[in-house]
C-alpha cells in the first residue's frame, strides 16, 4: 500500500497543477521490486500522477514504459564519462536523448534534492532544493512556484 507521506506528495503535487497520466499503485510497488530500491514519496507521488506522461517530459525517456533499469544503465555510462562513480545509491528518473540525466540520491529522505549532470559537461550541479520543487517548476513551463 501507498504510505501517508505519498499521498501528502499526492496532494502537495496535484494543489500545484501537476496532471499527466497516471500509474496505478501497483506499477508503483512493481518498479520498486523489480529494481530492489524504496523510491522516495516524493517521486512515488509523481509516478501516480504522470508516471505514465507528463507532457513537459515529453521527447525524453522518463516514463514507466521507458524502463527504469535501461535508464540506470545510462546514468552510469553518463556519471563515469563525468568521472563520477556510479553512484549506485542514485536514481535516474529522466535521460535525454542519452546524453543528459536528472537523478536524484535514494536515501536523501522523502522529497530529495534533485542533480542534473550533461556529457561533457561536469561536474554534475543540483539543480532542485527538492523533487517536488523540480516538478512543480517543470509543470509551470519552468517557472519557479513563486513566480
Amino acid at each position: 500500500m501507498i504510505d501517508d507521506a505519498t499521498l501528502q506528495m499526492v496532494a502537495l503535487l496535484r494543489e500545484g497543477g501537476v496532471t499527466g497520466v497516471p500509474c496505478d499503485e501497483f506499477q508503483v510497488q512493481d518498479l520498486e521490486q523489480c529494481l530492489r530500491v524504496e523510491l522516495p514519496a516524493a517521486f512515488k507521488a509523481f509516478l501516480m500522477i504522470a508516471g505514465n506522461g507528463f507532457e513537459p517530459f515529453e521527447g525524453s525517456q522518463y516514463a514507466v514504459a521507458d524502463d527504469y533499469a535501461d535508464l540506470q544503465r545510462q546514468k552510469g555510462r553518463i556519471l563515469r564519462k563525468a568521472r563520477m562513480k556510479s553512484a549506485d545509491a542514485s536514481f535516474a528518473f529522466f535521460v535525454h536523448q542519452g546524453y543528459m540525466i536528472r537523478y536524484f540520491y535514494l536515501g536523501d529522505g522523502a522529497n530529495p534534492p534533485v542533480f542534473e549532470c550533461i556529457e561533457g559537461e561536469t561536474p554534475p550541479k543540483q539543480i532542485a532544493a527538492s523533487f517536488v520543487e523540480f516538478i512543480l517548476r517543470e509543470a509551470r513551463g519552468g517557472q519557479s512556484p513563486t513566480t
